[in-house]
């Protein structure tokens, strides 16, 4: 948030939040509008951007440019986010209807909510240096809902206290020269892209054995239960159940019923789980079997 108040681009990144509804990623936009004003913020979809030759107009002057609901289209066309990134790097040619065109510095931090990471065909350094996808794993519903948590946030008095701690952290961010990221190499960048653009394929291959067999298999609540501990391992919002059978169909897994002394279960055949995410108790069992 506090390098939304830096009018330049000295770091080339944009952020995507990335979280399945009703997680605060809405609360937290709507709190960077409060805390920079409506004037100084747009809302131009990356579409739009891409698309419409005088969007870009819109961005002039602004602090933050927000896409609300970035599209799940596979992004073919990343050069115009790589030029909005640059700062006074790279001028930007502004179009407007029956105005000459002309060449200015754009400054608007780019913040795309996304229920879905788009995938993209840029596959270079260029474009996942850039991509900071910030997870929103959490669901708040009933009782943990708040539905006054952004006027309570937006009050004089919060405001303040909210500005005097980014003022503090934009003063670290230049000092350091950077923002902190967890992923420090872009191959762990590109990893953390892949799986948030298709976690159900990348708990596959992290989780699930490779030497298996057609006796093999693993009780449906079991793979989910291994399913949110890998999740919650990577900062990831799990998908419904019923979301990852879909998926793992698609991938070609197939289900069946399968009997353990006197119960049955719905399990997935010729899968099995590797040790660290199978539960505890079943650990033990497996350990007393080798």
């Amino acid at each position: 948030m506090a390098y939304t108040f830096y009018r330049d681009y000295p770091f080339e990144h944009f952020f995507k939040l990335f979280g399945y509804g009703a997680n605060g990623k809405s609360v937290f936009t709507g709190l960077l509008t409060k805390l920079h004003g409506t004037r100084n913020v747009s809302n131009v979809s990356l579409l739009s951007l891409i698309a419409t030759r005088f969007a870009l107009a819109d961005l002039e002057f602004k602090d933050i440019n927000i896409d609300a609901e970035l599209s799940v289209a596979v992004i073919k066309d990343t050069s115009l986010l790589k030029k909005l990134t640059g700062g006074r790097k790279q001028p930007m040619r502004i179009e407007q209807k029956y105005k000459n065109a002309y060449d200015t510095y754009l400054y608007a931090k780019l913040f795309f909510n996304a229920n879905t990471i788009t995938d993209t065909t840029d596959q270079t350094a260029a474009y996942y240096r850039r991509q900071i996808i910030i997870s929103f794993p959490n669901t708040f519903e009933g009782k943990q809902d708040d539905p006054q948590l952004l006027n309570k946030l937006t009050s004089q008095e919060e405001m303040s206290g909210i500005f005097n701690v980014l003022m503090h952290a934009l003063r670290t961010l230049l000092k350091n020269n950077g923002i902190y990221l967890n992923e420090k190499t872009i191959d762990e960048r590109t990893a953390k892209h892949e799986r948030a653009v298709n976690p159900v394929k990348a708990f596959v291959t992290e989780a699930i054995a490779e030497d298996l067999t057609e006796m093999d298999y693993v009780i449906k609540i079991d793979l989910y239960s291994a399913f949110k501990k890998w999740c919650k391992k990577h900062s990831l919002a799990p998908k419904s159940i019923e979301g990852l059978g879909k998926d793992l169909k698609k991938l070609g897994w197939i289900d069946s019923k399968k009997s353990q002394g006197e119960k049955r279960y719905t399990c997935w055949i010729g899968a099995r789980l590797k040790l660290e995410y199978v539960a505890v108790d079943e650990q033990k069992m497996v350990t007393l079997w080798n």
